[in-house]
């Protein structure tokens, strides 16, 4: 028995020699048996404290069953091998009795290193335990279901709340006697329900510290379940009062925010860091035409231009890298008519401590018509470069149309037998002068002419600007004209009126594009103030001269002709217009005293009529005579000054045909000092006005101060300074625009010289 016995066994003599040992037990001692009998054990194996320090015989607990012959059991000793380490054991003395009689003892002892390093482990984790929970700011906590009783707490409860720990868990009810009167219901019911449940659940609620002073405090409690029922609960409290009164805050900071961006006109919203929308103003929703749970989660980029959305997600990305509030321009969709209309956008992105953005917020500003007026100027400035150019191009155009013409006429002078060769000079003729028209009506659409009152025949207007048209328009559009035998005057600026009609055509021009049609262009005389119109205060009866304008083209809703003069209203495509042209078409009918109205409806085209006062007979100005067609002869020497080669021979050779005598100057300074030699010498002068070194208007002056009664005909092909009226307030007898046909040129010579 002793053999196969796993413990340690040897028996001892009262002087506490080893008497026998088993196997088990010499070997935990590194002996072999033998050596062990005999041997004193005490001083053998026991002779040492566990920490080195002697260890008496008469304090050994297993000699100590001789003095009064009680069992001895003892715990976590050492006892000490053959070389020299020790073991942790425990073992038990018992004393041996022999009839009667006290004869020994058997010590039986158990070697307890593994259960001593399960036990040091198991404190060393529990004490990594306490010092982990006792570290954390929340406070850990386990407490009985359903009785609410704490079993443990962390330190952390002491130093947060005041309470000792011995508080929280001998007092009954300590949790729910402190909690604010206004959670407890709350709280305790809550937690019930989701422990029945075995539900881990969250809860927030206010607490009363030891010192009174009211705290709030976030917990997450765990349920634990034994044999499918929950019997305790684990969790962590922490205080979250600082966070709630930064929400308090925030909440408040919220309301102001809120009701300011309500006061405000600009849209204003916040986004997530991924660009969902979490507030909008009610501008915002207004702009949308949707409630605002339509809007919230939704992503701002949907509502943006495609073709303006890659700038705007590079304006963000550069906004997070610079830190800078982003300001950029674009288009948003509209939502009750889904046009997209210009807007200025302003973001400011919000970073947390780890910088990654958390928050947007920003406005957009409406600035459509801001864009559309800048549009309009650049269009200003557009059209203003090209009227320079077109003055330049009119200047030098009408010089060689001078040329053509005039040699022409020479020509035909020259083949006065050939008859072949007049019928083709005629058609040259003719091909110039409709170059000279169409040199003006350029100038006229490049507003290169004076803008005037006057009085305006609209049939002529009508008649010349259909031809402008006729060449211009694409030939699936066909112009008709229409007129009635009645007249067609009015009081108003040619080139005002001019812009009308082009402004109307073109307008309807847009409508017909791609699928033709006709364009009809009407005046009538109309006897009273029109239906609809005789409220006007320009108004007040009498007769009127209605110009129709009328075209097959895709017509329009009853909300785009309520809204159609608007300024900066368009239905064009982006790029396509400007939205004013007829805001500037109504302005100028009603600076003549008219009205416009319009007709229209979808897929029927529209009619627009503006209706014009009649300019009264005795109201038109005197009618010039024209000039007469036959050729004039004259004499007299004449000054002819022109400083382009072909111009000078083509004027000397048909001044000196007409029968004058010619001196001619192709140099402004020459012809200012031959006069300045024999200022009587000359009885007129024929000048051009754009000349280097010395204008036409300069030398026209200093000649006059030479001699003031010299008549001076002073010719252009076009001019920014010089007009007829200055002309004739600076002296000058006659004032010629080029090209002139020989013709033209006599008649003035003549009727200059009899003056």
């Amino acid at each position: 028995i002793l053999s196969s016995a796993g413990d340690g066994i040897y028996g001892l003599d009262l002087q506490g020699r080893t008497t026998f040992v088993n196997p088990a037990g010499a070997k935990m001692l590194g002996y072999e048996p033998q050596e062990l009998i005999g041997s004193f054990m005490h001083g053998t194996v026991h002779h040492s404290k566990p920490d080195g320090s002697p260890y008496p015989s008469a304090a050994c607990p297993m000699y100590a069953v001789y003095s009064d012959g009680v069992i001895r059991q003892v715990e976590d000793e050492v006892l000490w091998r053959k070389d020299g380490t020790s073991f942790p054991v425990d073992y038990t003395s018992t004393p041996i009795w022999q009839d009667g009689n006290l004869a020994g003892a058997v010590v039986t002892f158990r070697d307890i290193s593994e259960r001593r390093q399960t036990e040091d482990a198991f404190h060393k984790s529990r004490q990594d335990f306490l010092t982990l929970v006792n570290s954390l700011e929340g406070i850990v906590w386990e407490c009985e279901f359903p009785s609410y009783q704490f079993t443990f707490v962390s330190q952390e409860a002491e130093r947060l709340l005041g309470y000792s720990i011995n508080e929280w868990l001998e007092e009954p009810d300590f949790f729910c006697n402190r909690l604010h009167a206004s959670d407890q219901r709350r709280v305790v019911e809550y937690c019930r329900e989701a422990t029945l449940r075995k539900e881990n659940h969250e809860l927030e609620y206010r607490f009363f510290k030891k010192n009174g002073e009211e705290i709030w405090l976030r917990d997450l409690v765990t349920v634990v379940v034994e044999h499918d029922q929950p019997v305790k609960l684990r969790g962590v409290m922490f205080n979250i009062t600082q966070a709630k009164q930064a929400e308090s805050v925030l909440q408040k900071s919220e309301e102001r925010f809120r009701l300011l961006s309500e006061a405000i006109p600009q849209q204003v919203w916040a986004a997530g860091p991924d660009g969902s929308l979490d507030f909008v103003n009610q501008r915002v929703t207004e702009y949308f035409g949707v409630p605002v749970e339509e809007l919230l989660g939704h992503e701002w980029r949907r509502f943006v231009h495609p073709d303006d959305l890659a700038e705007c997600l590079e304006c963000c990305a550069k906004a997070v890298e610079t830190r800078v509030p982003y300001e950029m321009k674009f288009r948003l969709l509209r939502g009750k008519d889904r046009s997209f209309r210009w807007h200025l956008g302003r973001a400011l992105p919000i970073f947390n401590e780890e910088g990654q953005v958390v928050k947007w917020f920003g406005t957009n500003t409406d600035i459509t018509q801001l864009k559309q007026l800048e549009n309009q100027v650049r269009q200003s400035q557009k059209m203003e470069a090209i009227g320079t150019l077109a003055g330049g191009i009119a200047h030098d155009f009408n010089n060689i149309l001078m040329a053509i013409l005039g040699y022409t006429e020479l020509a035909k002078q020259s083949a006065r037998d050939n008859v072949r060769a007049q019928k083709n000079l005629d058609e040259v003729l003719v091909a110039g002068q409709r170059a000279k028209e169409l040199v003006q009506q350029i100038l006229t659409f490049s507003r290169q002419t004076e803008q005037i009152q006057q009085p305006l025949d609209l049939q002529v207007l009508v008649k010349e600007v259909s031809k402008f048209l006729r060449a211009t328009f694409p030939a699936t559009i066909d112009i008709r004209q229409h007129f009635t035998e009645a007249t067609s005057i009015i009081l108003g600026d040619p080139i005002q009126m001019h812009q009308v009609l082009m402004n109307l055509c073109a307008n309807a021009e847009y409508a017909m594009r791609g699928s033709g049609g006709f364009l009809e262009l009407k005046l009538e005389r109309v006897i009273g103030a029109p239906d609809g119109i005789g409220a006007h205060p320009d108004l007040k009866g009498g007769a009127y001269v209605c110009l129709t304008v009328r075209d097959t083209g895709t017509g329009m809703t009853p909300d785009v002709v309520q809204r159609i003069f608007d300024p900066f209203f368009t239905t064009k495509r982006v790029g396509e217009g400007t939205g004013m042209g007829l805001a500037v078409v109504h302005g100028i009918v009603i600076s003549f005293g008219g009205v416009i109205k319009v007709e229209s409806e979808p897929g029927r085209g529209a009619i627009f009529r503006i209706y014009f006062p009649e300019l009264e007979a005795a109201s038109y100005p005197e009618e010039k005579p024209p000039l007469p067609q036959e050729v004039f002869m004259g004499r007299g020497h004449i000054l002819f000054v022109e400083d382009e080669e072909p111009l000078a021979r083509l004027g000397e050779e048909a001044m000196k045909g007409l029968g004058y005598e010619v001196m001619v100057r192709t140099s402004s300074i020459e012809a200012l000092e031959t006069f300045r030699a024999d200022p009587f010498r000359f009885d007129a002068v024929v000048t051009d006005q754009t000349m280097p070194h010395i204008t036409g208007e300069a030398l026209a002056r200093q000649l006059l101060e030479l001699r003031p009664d010299v008549p001076i005909i002073l010719c252009t092909g076009f001019s920014h300074s010089m007009t007829w009226e200055k002309a004739k307030a600076m002296g000058i007898r006659a004032f010629l625009l080029k090209p002139l046909l020989i013709k033209d040129l006599a008649w003035t010579l003549r009727e200059v010289l009899n003056s």
